[in-house]
């Protein structure tokens, strides 16, 4: 049966964290350009370099970035199509489409 709730209805919550990065964890292109999420979810540009810093030292792995961004993100009462939206302009269609179904099929 197909689920009414749509995903701009889903608001994403600090718990959606480790969910969203086993989603992203599996696109290697956007691990691989990681710089390009902390633009589309506005990072700061401090936050950036501090990151880079630590994956270029081996102290933080992308996995640990991208939950970082996402933590600071989504405390501004985001959902889950917010995000989709902003990875499918930036080209990260399947990602998005991937975020997509994994919370409509929870709800």
């Amino acid at each position: 049966m197909a689920s009414s709730i749509s995903t701009a209805q889903i608001l994403l919550k600090g718990t959606d964290v480790p969910k969203l990065i086993n989603i992203i964890d599996k696109d290697m292109h956007l691990l691989k350009n990681w710089e390009d999420f902390c633009d589309l979810l506005a990072a700061s540009n401090s936050d950036k370099l501090s990151w880079r810093r630590g994956i270029n030292s081996g102290n933080m792995t992308y996995s640990g970035v991208f939950k970082e961004i996402l933590v600071g993100w989504i405390a501004n009462d985001r959902t889950v199509e917010n995000l989709a939206e902003l990875l499918d302009a930036a080209g990260y269609k399947m990602t998005a489409r991937h975020i997509r179904e994994a919370f409509v099929e929870e709800h």
